[in-house]
């Protein structure tokens, strides 16, 4: 069983009157396949709804995942193809949120860490003088994702550019890792506005869900591009013969379908597509194991769910995996899947029982949030600063 930071904070009569309006900017993902940081967004916005009023801005292909509790404000949404229609659709959603944030007063904005949402929630602080809070919970290097253009590249490094500074006048800067925090640091966040948060985990949601009949024996979760070392498992396939799922998409969907294909894994390899949350737990609850072979990630959500669901996890050796889940997950060297595809065979094999008892005892002890508890830190930081700015200002 996996620790549970489930610690909340009681709210006076007094807290409890004050109803905040609350922003939430999250239309960033091109896809219905939020990562865990917008999985993690939709969570505290939904548990923060149980006591204040938020507005959520989302693509038109996520409303069937958005909280109960939150007020949706959605837009059209597609996969674009190719580099203008991506260029379109950022400008677009960009100037839709800019639009929404403008006309929609918040007490607070929260924002995920893309330019298409931190542009808005500093237009928006810049007039309504809201608190902003920024959720950066993976500062990836876009100049080594070879799998764009030269010219998509330089792209998406201008945007992350000018989206860290912006992140910069934000009054808290969320994140999952100390290796993250670190480079906030280094960017000129100062520390006492990173805030450390374990992405939201529905425990109880995963733990009532029944294994699903049709779950493969290995799962794989998340993007379906390159770099989340999807077609490094196709590799590593060549050397076990049990079945693969793939739940996601991305815009390398069609050049994976064509290496399964090629490979002649067709009756191996299952594509899910994009599933509901209920449908995802089911599966980790049927599958053998979970394999992550990511050439990066902030946190990896779907790890945490893997533990509390208490099936193996193989992933590639990143660098705060060893911070975040310390001896419970089976590492392996990165990019290396004949290592992989070895290690799978001798898991689904019965060859690393003892391995496998010390990662399920590990697991033990790793820390999972949950989204009563992050609303609760959230607001308890936003609280603290709003006092220490009044208490500045009164000295001045």
């Amino acid at each position: 069983m996996t620790k549970i930071d489930d610690r909340t904070t009681h709210r006076t009569p007094a807290e409890a009157s004050r109803t905040l309006r609350i922003l939430v900017l999250n239309s960033g993902y091109l896809s219905a396949v939020p990562s865990g940081g917008d999985r993690h967004l939709l969570a505290l916005g939904g548990a923060l709804g149980e006591d204040h009023r938020v507005d959520y801005v989302a693509p038109d292909a996520v409303r069937k995942l958005l909280p109960e509790t939150v007020r949706p404000v959605v837009f059209r949404s597609g996969l674009p193809r190719s580099l203008l229609a991506t260029l379109a659709v950022y400008a677009y959603r960009t100037v839709r949120a800019s639009f929404v944030a403008w006309r929609r007063r918040a007490d607070v904005v929260l924002a995920s860490p893309g330019l298409f949402d931190a542009l808005p929630a500093a237009l928006h602080h810049r007039r309504f003088r809201s608190r902003t809070v920024v959720f950066a919970f993976h500062i990836g290097d876009p100049s080594g994702q070879r799998s764009r253009s030269w010219i998509q590249r330089r792209l998406a490094l201008m945007a992350q550019t000018l989206a860290a500074r912006l992140w910069l006048r934000a009054d808290v800067v969320v994140t999952s890792t100390e290796e993250v925090a670190g480079q906030l640091r280094a960017m000129g966040v100062p520390a006492d506005r990173i805030l450390l948060q374990r992405p939201c985990v529905d425990v109880g949601g995963i733990r009532a869900s029944t294994p699903a009949d049709d779950a493969p024996d290995v799962l794989f979760v998340g993007r379906l591009v390159r770099r989340k070392g999807v077609f490094d498992l196709l590799e590593a396939a060549a050397a076990h013969s049990a079945s693969v799922g793939l739940v996601g998409d991305g815009e390398e969907r069609e050049r994976l379908g064509e290496e399964i294909r090629r490979r002649g894994l067709d009756e191996r390899v299952t594509l899910y597509g994009p599933v509901s949350d209920a449908r995802l737990w089911s599966l980790l609850r049927g599958a053998r194991c979970l394999v992550l072979p990511s050439y990066e990630e902030g946190y990896s959500l779907v790890i945490a769910e893997a533990l509390v669901a208490e099936i193996p996890v193989l992933a590639y050796d990143l660098p705060h995996y060893s911070e975040v889940f310390g001896e419970a997950i089976t590492r392996v060297p990165c990019g290396d899947a004949v290592t992989l595809g070895r290690e799978i065979h001798a898991l689904l094999t019965g060859q690393r029982t003892q391995e496998q008892e010390t990662c399920r005892a590990a697991s033990h002890t790793v820390k999972i949030g949950t989204s009563a508890t992050a609303a609760s830190a959230l607001l308890r930081r936003l609280k603290s600063a709003r006092h220490a700015e009044l208490s500045t200002a009164e000295t001045v």
